[in-house]
């Protein structure tokens, strides 16, 4: 059952475990192929761990398939992290950000985005 996979990736992701919850995340991803859930916060686990070029790729893997907000804002904020300002700025604005830090599902993750279950 991805949904519950997935919550406890979450809860070793807010815990620190960035190895446990990337291992979570990854077995999500078995369970259910192309979960954009499990992809984006693969991606964010990515960024967190430095790697910014596969954090890069795997949420923009998660929003070819579902386009959240929160997407555009974590992956804007990796591509501050790579001091890439316009892209950063692209994505902030392709996700209508403004309001995606109030709705949860940002770094650090909260709950799954809808759909996840």
């Amino acid at each position: 059952m991805v949904w519950v996979t997935l919550q406890q990736a979450l809860a070793l992701h807010q815990a620190g475990r960035l190895t446990e919850a990337e291992a979570g995340y990854r077995q999500a991803l078995a369970e259910q192929p192309g979960n954009p859930d499990a992809l984006h916060f693969l991606g964010v686990v990515a960024h967190q761990s430095g790697r910014h070029e596969d954090a890069i790729d795997l949420i923009q893997q998660a929003i070819a398939i579902r386009q959240r907000p929160a997407f555009f804002y974590n992956l804007a904020h990796v591509h501050l992290a790579r001091q890439d300002a316009a892209a950063a700025e692209e994505g902030f604005s392709a996700g209508d950000c403004g309001g995606a830090r109030s709705r949860g599902s940002i770094v650090p993750p909260g709950q799954p985005a809808e759909g996840a279950r």
